[in-house]
């Protein structure tokens, strides 16, 4: 329905559309994912554990963790992520991506696990760094 309205009211340009949210938002960027798996040219999720439930296409994912979070543990955020790069074969490990773990695909998509030494919260740096790797995915 937000989609909808988006296109009746606002008129985006759906070749460019993101998404990223944190805890419960992030788990929603994971279930838009999944519900709309060809909608994004990437997604950010901060603070959740991913899953890649019914998504059918993989799509270029930043995925921003603190370590010492308590609310979703680190090591159930660092198994979705693994999850999600194992479902869609992104095994490939590259030079570190703005200091997180990278991986590409066989064509060159990019998933990147960020982890900070903080708690449940959005890093300071994390806005910057959802920017540039959006605009890494912008499509012409």
């Amino acid at each position: 329905a937000v989609v909808e309205w988006l296109k009746q009211n606002r008129k985006p340009d759906m070749k460019n559309v993101f998404v990223c949210g944190h805890s419960n938002g992030a788990s929603m960027t994971f279930g838009l994912w999944r519900a709309h798996d060809t909608m994004f040219n990437a997604i950010a999720p901060v603070a959740a554990p991913g899953r890649p439930g019914q998504a059918t296409n993989f799509v270029p994912t930043l995925v921003i963790s603190g370590k010492n979070d308590p609310i979703v543990s680190y090591e159930s955020q660092v198994k979705g992520f693994n999850a999600v790069r194992e479902r869609f074969n992104v095994t490939n490990p590259i030079d570190s991506w703005e200091g997180g773990l990278a991986f590409k695909n066989s064509t060159g998509q990019l998933a990147v696990q960020y982890s900070f030494e903080g708690a449940h919260e959005v890093p300071d740096n994390a806005m910057a760094m959802i920017t540039k790797f959006f605009k890494l995915h912008l499509k012409p």
